[in-house]
């Protein structure tokens, strides 16, 4: 075992610095852009002339940053088709400028009327936040910090399941079905929802062991 991690060159990303057989991460992305490029923006395609167009997405999703939830894939997204928001947890914080500024951009600029918060089992966020603080880098913690207050609200809930993966997954429903109130809570939001015109807002679950979504508010675990 040469103590290398896959997929990651050796020697500060310089060329050639990589002499074993795993293969340069950055080259195969380059690598299959192209091919995508080619194949969705070849002569038979439109979308070069859509190019001019402004964009009418008509979902708003929130995720989290997770690399094994690939939203437009699992959702059958286009190009177009959804705004997206990810961040750790999925969380959709008030005092985070990047999620109000991508609410107010998407409900109120955008006019999108369909908001997924969307988390998946085994979520890293959450099981750290279940853990003992400092355990994770400060700025993890301090953006986690707030499930933490969401899991004392649901200690009851929580401490009644024994076992450790069906509390996690528990978890993300709550943690899911906070951020879904979140949205609501937001100024776009409430402004929408005062003028007659406020968007719905669902709750969805990803597990990343079959593929499938699951609606938050309807598990069997809750």
């Amino acid at each position: 075992m040469s103590g290398k991690a896959p997929g990651r060159c050796c020697a500060g990303g310089s060329k050639g610095a990589c002499s074993d057989a795993w293969p340069d991460p950055v080259e195969a992305a380059q690598a299959a852009n192209l091919e995508w490029a080619n194949a969705r923006f070849g002569p038979e395609s439109d979308l070069p002339g859509r190019a001019d167009e402004p964009q009418r997405p008509s979902m708003l999703w929130f995720g989290c940053v997770d690399s094994r939830v690939p939203i437009e894939r699992l959702a059958g997204l286009g190009i177009g088709d959804a705004l997206v928001h990810r961040t750790i947890a999925n969380r959709v914080a008030s005092d985070d400028p990047a999620s109000s500024a991508t609410l107010e951009f998407g409900l109120g600029v955008l006019g999108i009327r369909e908001v997924v918060v969307c988390g998946h089992d085994r979520c890293g966020g959450l099981a750290a936040a279940l853990g003992e603080p400092g355990a994770v880098p400060e700025a993890v913690e301090t953006w986690i910090e707030p499930l933490r207050a969401l899991i004392e609200r649901h200690r009851e809930t929580l401490d009644a399941i024994a076992e450790p993966d069906v509390r996690l997954r528990r978890l993300v429903e709550l943690n899911v079905l906070d951020q879904v109130e979140a949205v609501r809570r937001s100024a776009v939001h409430r402004r929408l929802e005062q003028a007659g015109d406020a968007p719905r807002v669902h709750g969805w679950v990803y597990d990343i062991a079959t593929g499938r979504l699951r609606d938050a508010a309807e598990s069997p675990s809750a």
